[in-house]
């Protein structure tokens, strides 16, 4: 693995620990419904429990390890398409960290 798709790597992992992390500080103490997806139409269309939110953080996390997995196998023979995902990996790991950031700014 070369160095710029294991620092793209990396930094895409420490996006998804940091989601976790927002989830575990923000919503340790709350036992009630939370707020999951809001529409201007219909108002609160979605709610949940922890559990949920955390759902959305382990399958980021999950999808961001399989990209790293393809990435490495990709490396060897097409290098531009295997640095292309590493940083839609990284793009993917910043929409669920502003996801869970703005679960939190609602509730």
């Amino acid at each position: 693995m070369s160095t710029v798709t294991r620092i793209t790597s990396l930094i895409s992992v420490l996006f998804i620990f940091l989601s976790l992390s927002f989830i575990y500080v923000f919503f340790s103490d709350i036992q009630q419904l939370i707020i999951i997806r809001v529409d201007t139409y219909r108002n609160l269309t979605f709610l949940g429990s922890r559990v949920d939110v955390l759902k959305v953080s382990v399958i980021g996390l999950m999808l961001v390890l399989f990209n790293i997995l393809i990435v490495r196998f990709l490396e060897k023979k097409y290098l531009f398409e295997a640095r292309f995902l590493a940083f839609g990996n990284i793009l993917f790991a910043i929409l669920i960290l502003v996801v869970i950031s703005g679960i939190i700014l609602v509730n």
